[in-house]
């Protein structure tokens, strides 16, 4: 054999030597471990299972770290997954492997019993491809049950009154859309809703506190709760405000019959110290052609504020010119606010006379509205609507200020008028400590 031969024949020379081709491969190999070894530390970062499963779904390597194994791996490993994961994870599975076989990404959850209970899991699919070639899915699977207490703890809060853990109003609005949907279905059965207001509930609760105040809540749930069936609903929708939603009712009278039973129940003592209390409430029965949860609720407080209208601890079933007097008010209200804020107003003023002498010892000022459009419009009309409205203080005020203006007028007329103490302070609650401090500002100089 000639020294060329032995050259090439050589082992140490075949397998690179210390020449580049050495040199080259020691590189690769470090660099492959350096990979190796940034994959195990992410894979031990991850609190999760880690499954690889080839084309035909067979489990061909796993990683956990933090995360027990649900089965030993000889329980799985060179098994198809509908093997081991049984047939209801398989056919969550299977539609997810064939969209990863088309180069999708896939998540799921599911519930899974163990000895210390249901837990939920979160599966994420990923796919396996080598040279465009598909070769399996990498499946992730973590541990999500405190997550999911978690999100189920947060849409409950969401939908429950936190003080008488009744359904509040968001879902109460969906099981009264619900409820539309199904009188739609099967109009030959009635349903109706009950829309209750506890009367002064507001002053009590400053009197006997805020505690004493979510006892009574309590218990007027309880209350009404006792009284229907488990399908019907009981909802906390404001302060002092609850509603009923009872479905199944074959006459208007069984509707009375509720109503009535609804209205005696929750006419009683309640709380720690047996307070006595009255509700108003408002009826509407369900019927074409209502459409929305909105619109009941819209009509149920009308119906509502006609009971309170009539007298305190009544109810009132709704009938459509209610709507169109609530329109009316409204209409009523915002012109009136702009009546005062463009002062549209006028004050007339009436002598007060004397019996004995028949002389003239004061004025009464009263206030009256000449509408643009509607002309004259009386004080019982828009009295009201200013007291409901929160606007009475304003409209006093507004009165004052004319009659402070007017006196001073008449006072720069006649200097006898000036020197006579001949008006006095209105004493109306508790206008008479402003008003001290009122008329001086404006140049007057009341007598009490």
């Amino acid at each position: 054999m000639t020294e060329k031969e032995k050259s090439c024949s050589s082992p140490e020379k075949s397998q690179g030597g210390n020449g580049p081709f050495r040199e080259e491969f020691e590189k690769l190999r470090a660099a492959l471990a350096q990979c190796e070894a940034k994959l195990h530390a992410l894979l031990q970062a991850m609190p999760d299972l880690v499954f690889v499963l080839d084309k035909d779904q067979r489990f061909v390597s796993y990683h956990t770290s933090l995360v027990p194994l649900l089965y030993p791996p000889s329980a799985f490993l060179g098994k198809r997954h509908g093997e081991v994961m049984g047939p209801e994870l398989d056919a969550l599975f299977q539609p997810a492997f064939e969209k990863v076989r088309r180069g999708e990404i896939v998540e799921y959850s599911y519930p899974h019993l163990m000895k210390e209970g249901r837990r939920w899991f979160a599966v994420r699919l990923s796919p396996w491809f080598v040279d465009e070639e598909f070769q399996g899915v990498i499946a992730v699977v973590r541990d999500i049950t405190n997550e999911r207490a978690m999100q189920e703890q947060i849409a409950l809060q969401a939908t429950t009154d936190a003080v008488t853990g009744l359904p509040n109003r968001v879902l109460f609005r969906d099981r009264l859309t619900q409820a539309i949907y199904r009188r739609a279905r099967h109009p030959q059965t009635l349903a109706a809703v009950f829309y209750v207001d506890l009367d002064r509930f507001k002053i009590l609760n400053e009197a006997v506190g805020h505690d004493e105040g979510d006892i009574i809540l309590r218990e007027v749930g309880a209350q009404l709760s006792a009284l229907l069936r488990p399908e019907d609903t009981v909802a906390r929708l404001g302060s002092d405000e609850f509603a009923v939603l009872a479905e199944g009712f074959d006459s208007l009278a069984d509707i009375t019959r509720m109503a009535d039973r609804l209205h005696a129940a929750l006419n009683k003592p309640y709380g720690t110290e047996a307070l006595h209390l009255t509700a108003s409430m408002g009826v509407v029965v369900i019927q074409d052609p209502i459409t929305s949860s909105a619109q009941v609720l819209r009509d149920a407080e009308a119906a509502l504020a006609a009971a309170k209208r009539s007298a305190r601890g009544k109810y009132s079933f709704f009938v459509p010119t209610m709507h169109e007097e609530a329109l009316r008010t409204l209409a009523l209200e915002n012109d009136l606010r702009r009546a005062l804020e463009m002062g549209q107003l006028a004050v007339y003023y009436q002598p007060v006379v004397e019996n004995s002498t028949r002389s003239v010892v004061g004025l009464e000022a009263l206030v009256r509205w000449p509408h643009p459009v509607r002309g004259m419009i009386s004080p019982s009309e828009f009295i009201p609507v200013a007291e409901e409205a929160g606007l009475v203080c304003e409209l006093d005020l507004w009165v004052f200020e004319q009659v402070c203006w007017q006196v001073r007028e008449w006072e720069g007329r006649s200097q006898a008028l000036a020197q006579r103490p001949w008006w006095s302070i209105l004493q109306m609650g508790d206008f008479s400590r402003p008003c001290a401090t009122f008329w001086p500002a404006r140049g007057c100089k009341p007598t009490a």
